[in-house]
C-alpha cells in the first residue's frame, strides 16, 4: 500500500499490524516498524524510535534474512538523511549468498542510489542503481529492476541528457506500467522539461497534478518548487507562497531538509518578495541546523543561494559564487546555469563585464538544453545590461521567412498559447508579442487556429523554415 500505491491508509495498517504481531512474531513486527520509519512523513525523532524498537526485537533472532532486511532499512533511513558514513556500509553489503540476502542487498543499493540522487551525488547514485538493477535482473524482481532504472533515468535528466532521459523513461513506462512511484517521477520530469522549454500551460498542469496527489514527498516538493518559480517570474509571490506553505510545514515537521533542498531558495525568494525577511532567515537557519553534519552537496549549494539572497554587497557576491562552485561540482548543467544567473545579478553593478560573461555562459547552457523559457529570461537580463542591442532600422531582415524570434512565437501559437502566456514565457512585453504574432500570421498566411498545421508539419522545425504564404 505504501511503496507501490502511495495509499495514505498504509500507515494505519502498519501500526495495527505491529499491535497484532507484538513480540510473538518479532521479525514481521520489526519489518512493520522499519516500514513506518522509512515513510516520508515520519519525523526524524520518531524514525529513530521505530528503528531502535525494531533492533531490540531482532536482538535474539536467528533469522538471517530478517536481520539483513533490518540492516538495509536502517541504512536506507541514514542515507535519506545524508549520514556521511552510510556509503561505506552500503558498499560492504554482501554481493554473494542466498537469494533472500541478495534481495535485501539489491534493495539497499536501490534505496542508497535514490538517496544519493536526492542529495546531489549523481555518480554514486548511478553506480548504486546500476548494481541494484543487475541484481534485480538476476533475482527476476521486476519491482527492484524498474525502480533502479527509474533512478538511472532521473540522474540522466539531472545531468543534462534531457532527450535521452525521456527515451529511457518511455521504455521504462512500457516495461513496468504498474510502478506508481516511477510514474510520478516521470510526470515530474515531463512537467519540469515542459516549463523549461516554454510550454508553461502543459508543464504547470503536470506539476500541479503532482502537488494535488499527495505522492512521495521529494517528488511533490520538487514539483512545488518549479511551480513557485514560475509564479515568482509572473510577479505573483502570493500565489507562490500559498503553494509553498504546506511543503514548508512538512519539511519543518519531519526535518527532511536534505531531500527538500529544491524548495529552500524559492521559499527564501518568495518570503523576501513579500517582505517577510524574518521568515526567510528562519527557514535558512532551520535548514542549516538540520543539514550541518549531512553529506548533502545539493542542500549545501541551496543554502549558499539562500544566504546570498539574504546578504548584500560583497557578501552577496561571495555566497552566490560559493553556490556556483558547489553546483559546478555536482555537475548538473541546468542548476549550474541558474547559479550563474544569480552571480550575474549580484555582479551587474560592480562588475558588469563579469556579469555579461556569466549570462552568456548560462544562455549557452539553456540553448543546449532547448530551455526556451530560461533562455528568454537570460536574454532579457543581457538586454538590460546593454549586451544585446535592438536591430538597427533598415538592416536587412528575413523577408517572408520567419526570424528566429518569430519562429519561437509561432511554436507557442502552435501549442495554443495566448499572447499573455507567450509574453511570460519569452520575457517580452505584450505589445511586442502582439507585433510578432501579427508578422507570423502574415508571413504564414494563415489564421491563428491553423498555425499548428503549418509549424508542426514535417520539415518546419528550423529557424529558416518560415513560409512566404500558404500556396
Amino acid at each position: 500500500m505504501v511503496n507501490q500505491d502511495d495509499d495514505p491508509d498504509g500507515r494505519r495498517q502498519l501500526e495495527q499490524a505491529i499491535g497484532e504481531l507484538g513480540e510473538e512474531r518479532p521479525e514481521k513486527a520489526s519489518r512493520a516498524m522499519v516500514a513506518l520509519a522509512l515513510m516520508d512523513d515520519t519525523p526524524a525523532q520518531e524514525q529513530r524510535q521505530w528503528l531502535e524498537r525494531a533492533e531490540r526485537l531482532l536482538a535474539g533472532s536467528g533469522d538471517a534474512a530478517a536481520r539483513a532486511a533490518f540492516t538495509v532499512n536502517k541504512l536506507s533511513c541514514l542515507a535519506s538523511r545524508g549520514d556521511p558514513g552510510v556509503w561505506a556500509e552500503l558498499d560492504a553489503l554482501p554481493r554473494l549468498g542466498p537469494e533472500p540476502i541478495l534481495f535485501e542487498t539489491a534493495r539497499g543499493l536501490y534505496n542508497g542510489g535514490e538517496a544519493a540522487a536526492l542529495l546531489g551525488h549523481d555518480d554514486r547514485a548511478r553506480r548504486l542503481a546500476h548494481e541494484a538493477c543487475q541484481l534485480g535482473l538476476q533475482l527476476e524482481s521486476d519491482i527492484l529492476t524498474g525502480y533502479a532504472r527509474g533512478t538511472l533515468f532521473h540522474t540522466s535528466w539531472r545531468q543534462g541528457h534531457w532527450d535521452a532521459a525521456q527515451a529511457e523513461q518511455d521504455a521504462l513506462r512500457s516495461d513496468y506500467p504498474d510502478l506508481v512511484t516511477v510514474q510520478w517521477e516521470d510526470k515530474l520530469i515531463a512537467g519540469a522539461t515542459a516549463v523549461a522549454r516554454g510550454d508553461l500551460v502543459q508543464g504547470l498542469e503536470s506539476l500541479t497534478d503532482i502537488v494535488r496527489s499527495g505522492t512521495s514527498r521529494h517528488v511533490l516538493w520538487e514539483a512545488a518548487a518549479w511551480i513557485a518559480r514560475v509564479r515568482l517570474t509572473q510577479d505573483d509571490p502570493e500565489a507562490s507562497w500559498a503553494l509553498l506553505e504546506r511543503p514548508l510545514a512538512q519539511m519543518g515537521a519531519t526535518d527532511h531538509w536534505a531531500a527538500g533542498h529544491p524548495l529552500i531558495p524559492v521559499v527564501v525568494r518568495t518570503a523576501l518578495s513579500l517582505g517577510n525577511t524574518g521568515t526567510a532567515r528562519d527557514v535558512t537557519a532551520s535548514a542549516e541546523t538540520a543539514t550541518a553534519d549531512c553529506d548533502t552537496p545539493a542542500a549545501h549549494a541551496a543554502l549558499h543561494t539562500a544566504r546570498g539572497l539574504l546578504a548584500s554587497g560583497a557578501a552577496r557576491v561571495a555566497h552566490f559564487e560559493q553556490a556556483l562552485t558547489a553546483r559546478q561540482a555536482i555537475a548538473r548543467p541546468y542548476d549550474t546555469a541558474l547559479a550563474m544567473e544569480d552571480c550575474a545579478d549580484a555582479l551587474s553593478d560592480a562588475s558588469p563585464d563579469k556579469a555579461v560573461d556569466l549570462l552568456h555562459r548560462a544562455l549557452a547552457t539553456y540553448e543546449g538544453l532547448r530551455a526556451e523559457w530560461d533562455a528568454g529570461r537570460c536574454t532579457h537580463a543581457l538586454r538590460r545590461l546593454g549586451a544585446i542591442r535592438p536591430q538597427p532600422r533598415g538592416r536587412a531582415g528575413y523577408g517572408n521567412k520567419l526570424s528566429p524570434r518569430e519562429l519561437q512565437v509561432a511554436r507557442y501559437l502552435a501549442r495554443g498559447a495566448t499572447n499573455k502566456e507567450i509574453a511570460q514565457a519569452l520575457f517580452l512585453s505584450p505589445r511586442t508579442v502582439e507585433q510578432h504574432v501579427h508578422k507570423v500570421l502574415r508571413k504564414l498566411d494563415v489564421a491563428r487556429a491553423n498555425v499548428p498545421g503549418v509549424i508542426l508539419s514535417p520539415g518546419n522545425d528550423g529557424p529558416d523554415s518560415g513560409h512566404g504564404g500558404s500556396g
